[in-house]
């Protein structure tokens, strides 16, 4: 298993949430919304994880949609993801998008490093875009569910 395209929006609102990031599995499988969140220290201490693409249950709890089922698989998204979140803080980049080099297809997933991919797609905002009236009621519902999922992550 090899992550071959990793796509990185930074979402700085003030909230917690710092980025959300997509992956491409073996160029065949595609998993979208893996949160970048701060720790509550993040101010002092700069500490990210990662939440997966959940969902809210009939019990208020979130659940997984999908995840790792190993440390060395969550350390391997870990490393990439938030490398890559950070190559595009680095850079200045609202959006940036990685992809595996070719040669590097054949490597091990606990062998790839940042190096080993391409950036293909970059962006930086440089004026506000007007959203249309009846997108914000979508938007405040999304951020109603990601403020629950951050106060839910806190236990």
């Amino acid at each position: 298993m090899l992550i071959t395209v990793i796509s990185i929006k930074r979402t700085e609102n003030g909230s917690r949430m710092k980025g959300v990031a997509n992956l491409t599995i073996d160029d065949m499988l595609a998993i979208h919304d893996i949160k970048i969140i701060a720790n509550k220290t993040f101010e002092k201490e700069g500490q990210l994880f990662l939440a997966m693409p959940s969902r809210l249950t009939k019990f208020k709890t979130f659940e997984d949609i999908v995840h790792p089922i190993n440390a060395e698989v969550r350390g391997g998204f870990e490393r990439l993801i938030l490398g890559a979140y950070r190559m595009a803080i680095q850079n200045q980049y609202d959006s940036l998008t990685l992809t595996l080099k070719e040669e590097k297809k054949a490597a091990s997933f606990a062998n790839i490093t940042l190096e080993d991919y391409q950036t293909v797609q970059h962006s930086s905002l440089s004026k506000r875009v007007e959203v249309p009236s009846s997108m914000h009621e979508e938007e405040r519902e999304v951020e109603q569910t990601e403020e629950e999922l951050l106060k839910w992550l806190e236990g």
